[in-house]
Order: C-alpha cells, then structure tokens, then sequence
C-alpha cells in the first residue's frame, strides 16, 4: 500500500497542556528551562496533511514546524502572562537523558519552519482578555 509520513513539531495546544502539568502546584509552575520547542498550529498542520493525501504518496515528506523556535522559558512567561497568573517561575532540573535532548533540540526541525502562527497568536485567541 503507498503511504506518505509527515512529521510535525508540536502542537500549541500541547505545550499548553505540559504548561498547565508544570502548574499543579498552586501559585507555582515548575518548567525545564533549557527544553527548545517549536510550537506549530494544528490547523496547519492539517492543511498539509490534506494535501499530502490528496497527492501522489510520497513515502517521507519534507518535516512541517513552527514559525519560532522557543526555550520553555520564554513560552511559560508567555503563557502565565496571558493567562494573567500570578505565579512563581522556577526551573525544574530533571536528571534524564531525554532533558538533555529535548534542551539540544531533539524535537526541533529549524530547517523547516513552514507554520505561520506564533505560540503567542495562539495564546492571543486563547486566552483573550
């Protein structure tokens, strides 16, 4: 059966969602810092999955990402901002191997950054006010 892969960065809602895990503390989010993201939105990447199917399958495709990419830093202050939260930032060491990815870039596709909407359009529309 012919098939095409796409692979894509991740997703705003879900930096949203490892956020929000990092806040189960109240009054207190605990974030790897060093963590490089590079957040995309799902709607586009739905556009280019569409296309793909509507095409001749191509086995690979070329990677999708976002427009930016970002340390988890500068995504929490974003998102706490928006969120209008008056919490405490600090950096959660986490003493594995995929830290030490993740904080090099393992999830990043910086040659490729076809998304056009910024994490901080995303929060914009999701937490207006």
């Amino acid at each position: 059966m012919p098939w095409s892969i796409l692979r894509a960065t991740q997703f705003h809602q879900f930096v949203d969602f490892l956020l929000q895990r990092f806040s189960r503390v109240p009054r207190l989010t605990a974030a790897p810092f060093a963590w490089r993201l590079q957040p995309v939105e799902v709607t586009e990447v739905a556009r280019r999955i569409v296309d793909l199917a509507l095409a001749e399958p191509t086995r690979t495709s070329e990677d999708f990402g976002g427009p930016e990419v970002r340390d988890l830093k500068s995504l929490a202050d974003a998102w706490l901002a928006a969120r209008a939260e008056k919490r405490r930032l600090v950096n959660l060491n986490i003493p594995l191997k995929f830290d030490a990815q993740i904080a090099a870039g393992g999830l990043l596709c910086e040659d490729h950054t076809q998304g056009k909407v910024t994490f901080d359009d995303y929060l914009a529309e999701r937490y207006p006010g």
